[in-house]
C-alpha cells in the first residue's frame, strides 16, 4: 500500500516519516497553498512545450 502523509510542517517530521517508510507527503514544508489562478500559471509555465506533438 502506498501512503501519502499530510500536514508535514517541519523537516524533522518529514525525516521521521521517511524512517517509517512513507515515500510521499504534502504540507507547508513543501509549499504554501495558492489560489487557482496561480496554480494554472504554474502549470502553464512548467509544461510549456511538453505536450507538443510532432507531425509524422
Amino acid at each position: 500500500m502506498d501512503v501519502v502523509t499530510e500536514g508535514i510542517e517541519q523537516e524533522a517530521q518529514g525525516e521521521r516519516l521517511v524512517q517509517f517508510g512513507c515515500a510521499g507527503g504534502q504540507g507547508f514544508l513543501f509549499g504554501r497553498p495558492v489560489d487557482a489562478d496561480a496554480t494554472l500559471g504554474y502549470l502553464r509555465d512548467s509544461f510549456r512545450g511538453a505536450l507538443r506533438v510532432k507531425a509524422i
